[in-house]
C-alpha cells in the first residue's frame, strides 16, 4: 500500500497519525516516502501539522517539522 493513499474522507495515513498523536508511526511513514506536506481532496491546505497543531498533539507536530511536514513558506 503506497504510504500516500488516501482514505475514504482523503486524508493520508499521515493525518491519522497526527490526530492520534503517534509521533513513531509519522517517522515510518516518512522513511516510506510519505508526502507529509499533503492536503486532503476538499482542502489541499489541510495538512497533517495543521491536524496536529489544532488537536494538541505537540509530539506529533515536532515529529512532522522534524521529517519536513511544514509549509514550504516556513
Amino acid at each position: 500500500m503506497s504510504p500516500n493513499a488516501k482514505n475514504a474522507k482523503g486524508e493520508t495515513a499521515a493525518h491519522i497519525a497526527a490526530r492520534e498523536d503517534r509521533a513513531e508511526m509519522i517517522e515510518l511513514l516518512a522513511q516510506a516516502g510519505a508526502n507529509l506536506r499533503a492536503g486532503t481532496d476538499e482542502n489541499a491546505a489541510h495538512t497533517p501539522l495543521q491536524d496536529a497543531i489544532n488537536f494538541g498533539k505537540g509530539q506529533a507536530a515536532a515529529a512532522l517539522i522534524a521529517c519536513g511536514g511544514y509549509p514550504e513558506n516556513v
